[in-house]
């Protein structure tokens, strides 16, 4: 997979010689190889979506691909402010249809959508029995607050960017995501203090 670059809003400025995604998009409805540009661009965050959403490798490189076809085939219809909220709303949609969807191959369940399939280096360092409670801890989480995180984590989105893939104020899902990484922490330290209390 391609490098991504760091992504910018639509109406950033970037750096000399770059156009914002604004005009890519703009550039890509004339001539459809300036997608390319869009596509590299946000590759991997879109992948990374996919893959901690459904945690398979191959579902979320075709999930990848019809999040990118779709987004080529619906350009027309973007309207700004934010080339990556209307993405991963269309990569948001293809995971639903794909979850959706009976003959879905589906080996995990969602309780495992944020569990890192591959090797971390993070994971490697930290104590395995720390990665594993909270990884059950995530699996335990309301679906619609595992996608926060997703969308948070693996996409980059800011609050405002998850706010409108999901149809929530910013506001809203600042304080969902507090609730939710506040909760967390306080279940993963009671799981962990649990052991030196029997002792």
């Amino acid at each position: 997979m391609p490098e991504a670059r760091p992504s910018q809003s639509s109406n950033e400025a970037n750096p000399v010689g770059e156009r914002t995604d604004g005009e890519l998009v703009r550039a890509a409805l004339v001539d459809r190889a300036a997608f390319a540009t869009l596509y590299e661009q946000y590759l991997d965050r879109v992948y990374g979506y996919h893959l901690r959403s459904l945690g398979h490798r191959e579902d979320a490189e075709d999930l990848t691909s019809v999040t990118f076809a779709s987004a080529l085939e619906k350009l027309g219809t973007f309207r700004g402010p934010s080339f990556p909220a209307w993405l991963f709303a269309i990569a948001r949609n293809a995971r639903t249809s794909h979850v959706r969807r009976p003959s879905a191959a589906r080996l995990h369940e969602e309780t495992e959508a944020l569990a890192d399939p591959g090797p971390n280096p993070l994971a490697v360092v930290l104590d395995s029995e720390a990665v594993a409670v909270m990884r059950r801890l995530i699996g335990a989480l309301a679906a619609d607050e595992r996608e926060l995180l997703s969308l948070r984590v693996a996409g980059h989105l800011s609050n405002a960017g998850i706010g409108h893939v999901v149809g929530k104020s910013e506001g809203a899902v600042t304080m969902q995501l507090h609730r939710v990484i506040r909760g967390l922490h306080a279940r993963y330290r009671a799981t962990m203090d649990e052991p030196e209390r029997s002792a």
